[in-house]
């Protein structure tokens, strides 16, 4: 019995160890880290200066975010109707509405969104979902 509990005793005491080199190796790879860091940052804010100055040619061209649009959907909603009632059968597929109101100077970056948000102007449309397409029909009275 004794000769179990010395076994068990210096196996937790190797694990013990193992675990403390680890804790140090975590350590360790934690200030790299932490150094690469901030030489990461030195070099972003350099190329920043060198961006600031004339000195540099613009050879790099960085996508800006777009601004926040806001929209007029009454005038969107009506544009919606004007399409809706020259079609023949009074319905249209939305990927094929998003290209006609992009024809027709309307531009917008989330056509779900923008189509949420006039629906409430459309009292007189009907939205259907057909598997994966939506599809807006005009309801005629």
């Amino acid at each position: 019995m004794k000769k179990k509990l010395d076994t068990n005793l210096r196996e937790r005491n190797k694990l013990n160890e193992k675990l403390n080199k680890i804790l140090v190796e975590r350590l360790l790879l934690q200030e790299q880290e932490k150094a690469l860091m901030l030489e990461t940052k030195k070099v972003l804010n350099r190329i920043k200066e060198l961006d600031c100055t004339s000195s540099v040619k613009k050879d790099f061209t960085f996508k800006s975010r777009k601004t926040h649009s806001h929209y007029d959907y009454s005038e969107i909603a009506q544009r919606i109707r004007e399409i809706l009632s020259k079609t023949e059968d009074r319905m249209i597929w939305q990927n094929v509405l998003c290209n006609e109101l992009q024809k027709r100077g309307i531009t917008f970056s989330n056509a779900h969104v923008m189509f949420k948000n006039t629906l409430p102007y459309l009292s007189d449309v009907k939205k259907e979902k057909i598997g994966r397409k939506i599809r807006y029909t005009l309801l005629t009275k």
